[in-house]
């Protein structure tokens, strides 16, 4: 099942793995917010590398209850085995479901065509793996080739310039959690050009004066920037009420890369949350600043 709503609302990605051990009430919250389409992923990439795997049946149970008010839900995938892959999207569409299917590793052309007869929208695996990082250019290239200019989604993989080049329909990545996970502080100036630092060392940089001026839209201070309390992850401190300037500072970049992208190269960039600690706070403000004028479809 894909939306075919018009392409205006904020494009988030929420994995099972996640949302699965949350309160009903917290994802009807992020479900059915009128201003963003959710993607929900199956989940198969963060429970691989946690060596953990998906029951089948919990999540077409989950999918079931809460599919009408998702953008698209992605058939359970199992990294580097095609064969259990089919048998779950088969077992998925015998219920009367109507996952996105994933080619994965391993799958060629002829598999893509199958897929294609069974939904106008694949999503594309084996882009990024495991504990090896991203794939080479040329796979990109070959997968791009059997889509055929038919409506693909990048599963985990948003290099810009192979977006500009190829335009897929829609991607994902992580981006939201950077700054969190690795210490990574992307500024987006606008226009394709970014400002970049990491937290160990960006106090040690001067400011410049448009990102001076990007934190004070943000209610920061150049003395914020050389604050240690507010460079703290979540993960290390005791008041969590206390924000997190990186993580709200990159959720921020990320979100208005993702609408200029889609302006100009019409891809959609699903951004990939956890909503855990602040998370939450710092996308909602987002769509707050960004969305005011907006009008639901």
């Amino acid at each position: 099942m894909v939306s075919q709503q018009p392409r205006s609302r904020f494009p988030l990605l929420l994995s099972y793995a996640y949302v699965r051990e949350y309160k009903p009430e917290q994802v009807e919250k992020w479900f059915t917010d009128p201003r963003v389409d959710v993607l929900l992923d199956c989940g198969a990439f963060s429970t691989k590398n946690a060596e953990k795997e998906i029951s089948l049946e919990k999540y077409m149970a989950f999918v079931s209850r809460w599919g009408d008010h998702l953008f698209g839900y992605l058939s359970l995938d199992v990294l580097g085995d095609p064969k259990r892959t089919d048998d779950n999207l088969r077992t998925m569409l015998d219920a009367g479901l109507k996952p996105i299917p994933v080619h994965v590793l391993g799958d060629g052309q002829e598999r893509m065509d199958e897929l294609f007869e069974m939904s106008d929208f694949v999503a594309l695996g084996g882009l990024r793996r495991p504990n090896r990082g991203h794939c080479p250019r040329s796979y990109v290239k070959q997968k791009m080739d059997w889509a055929a200019g038919r409506r693909v989604h990048w599963l985990g993989y948003t290099r810009e310039p192979l977006l500009r080049g190829f335009r897929p329909y829609s991607c994902d990545s992580s981006n939201f959690t950077g700054a969190e996970r690795y210490g990574n502080v992307r500024i987006y100036m606008g226009k394709g050009k970014w400002w970049n630092t990491q937290r160990c060392d960006a106090k040690k940089k001067d400011l410049p004066l448009d990102v001076a001026k990007i934190l004070l839209r943000l209610g920061y201070s150049a003395d914020d920037w050389r604050n240690d309390d507010l460079w703290r992850r979540n993960s290390e401190r005791d008041n969590t009420s206390m924000r997190f300037l990186a993580q709200q500072i990159v959720i921020d970049s990320f979100m208005r890369w993702v609408i200029e992208l889609e302006e100009h190269c019409g891809v959609r960039a699903f951004q990939a949350a956890t909503m855990i600690q602040k998370q939450p706070d710092y996308i909602w403000k987002g769509l707050d600043d960004y969305y005011q004028n907006w009008s639901k479809p």
